[in-house]
């Protein structure tokens, strides 16, 4: 358990560089952010042709030029899907890595949400983190974010995570404090 919650906070770290000022989403080419999108959840470039197939093997994850070549939409498109992502980031065309849902004013549609994505996983394996963040690190004037880890694989006995981030809350808001508080009822439930 303590895995996880280190997972989860690193998470948090990789979402905090991902969005500060110093970093522009655009310079990095497309190879850079395929690789990266597996190395951030815990699977290594020399690991990706085993936890992901698709035809890649070692040799063409090796270098840059020769994995660019073996990219295609499918692929992108499968690699976004897996773990989560915003496929507009993974081809550049975006800045944001992780779409946040909102539920804010809306448990009854977290509890459906819930119910959609639990019954496909053992309850014990999912495991959910409440972050309260820097306002710089999500957007707008938000501070608060449920994640939930989705178990999606095995790679060396460790498991690799789908998160899911949920948020649009403001914890100094009282009415936002209580939705975010019944939805974490919910969650416990």
């Amino acid at each position: 358990m303590l895995g996880d919650i280190l997972a989860g906070l690193q998470l948090y770290d990789r979402l905090n560089k991902k969005t500060s000022k110093n970093i522009d989403a655009h310079k990095e080419d497309l190879v850079t952010r395929f690789v990266a999108l597996f190395e951030s959840h815990g699977v290594n470039r020399s690991q990706i042709p085993e936890f992901f197939k698709h035809d890649l093997d070692i040799y063409t994850c090796s270098k840059n030029e020769k994995l660019l070549k073996s990219l295609n939409p499918q692929i992108l498109a499968d690699a976004s899907a897996l773990f989560g992502t915003n496929k507009d980031w993974l081809e550049g065309s975006s800045d944001e890595v992780y779409s946040i849902i909102d539920f804010y004013k809306h448990p009854e549609s977290f509890e459906s949400y819930l119910k959609e994505l639990v019954p496909s996983k053992k309850e014990n394996q999912m495991v959910a983190y409440v972050l309260k963040a820097d306002k710089s690190a999500l957007s707008r004037d938000y501070d608060s974010l449920i994640v939930i880890a989705e178990p999606i694989g095995e790679l060396n006995d460790r498991e690799i995570y789908k998160y899911h981030l949920l948020g649009q809350w403001v914890n100094r808001y009282w009415k936002s404090r209580a939705y975010l508080t019944a939805c974490c009822a919910l969650l416990y439930k």
